[in-house]
């Protein structure tokens, strides 16, 4: 568990759990209450709000990217265990 904390690999490893629990919050956040606002129909107002959350939602996922280069970093040091 010391090797999570001290070692560039734990961290990174850290790092990339953190990203992607994010991207699992936001696609439940997408899935379960903005999809369904946007079923309501178009000539309701939570439909633009749903929208622009949808966008707003889209913009943040920008943190995939950080995501895959952290996976790329990944693959190049060698696991904490000899530290």
């Amino acid at each position: 568990m010391r090797a999570l904390t001290e070692s560039d690999y734990g961290k990174l490893l850290l790092a990339k759990v953190a990203l992607f629990l994010g991207m699992v919050a936001l696609a439940t956040i997408n899935r379960f209450w903005l999809t369904p606002a946007l079923a309501a129909g178009p000539e309701q107002g939570p439909t633009q709000n749903a929208l622009r959350q949808l966008r707003r939602n889209r913009d943040r996922d920008c943190r995939r990217r950080g995501h895959l280069a952290i996976v790329a970093v990944l693959g190049v040091p060698p696991p904490g265990i000899g530290e």
